[in-house]
């Protein structure tokens, strides 16, 4: 029969921040996808225009109009009122998150711990 320690009020901390820096990389992840998703469907829709246009006829127009999207798009994300795409992401991915190895001590159960 094994008892494990408690662990320090520094380990704690630490996986507090670690857990949050994870959170938060996530969160932009989720973001960054909803602006990869915005500029194609923006770039889909540019497609269907015909006609002059405000970039009219220069040599770099196609970079121009590709810069401009994924403004656009990065600004739609980024903004209040984005299309919910990335929390809706996030939402999902944390809803079926599993626990990390270092927290594993703190979700278990204490007849566990003692029978491990």
């Amino acid at each position: 029969m094994t008892i494990e320690p408690l662990a320090s009020l520094g380990q704690l901390t630490s996986q507090s921040n670690t857990a949050n820096n994870d959170d938060k990389k996530l969160k932009e992840a989720c973001r960054d996808f909803e602006g990869i998703l915005i500029n194609m469907m923006l770039k889909s829709m540019r497609k269907t225009l015909t006609g002059d246009d405000i970039f009219g006829n220069s040599m770099g127009k196609d970079i121009y109009k590709s810069m401009y999207d994924q403004e656009i798009a990065e600004k739609i994300a980024r903004g209040e009122n984005n299309l919910g795409v990335g929390d809706a992401l996030y939402r999902q991915l944390t809803k079926y998150q599993k626990p990390s190895a270092e927290n594993e001590t703190m979700t278990r159960s204490p007849a566990k711990l003692i029978n491990d």
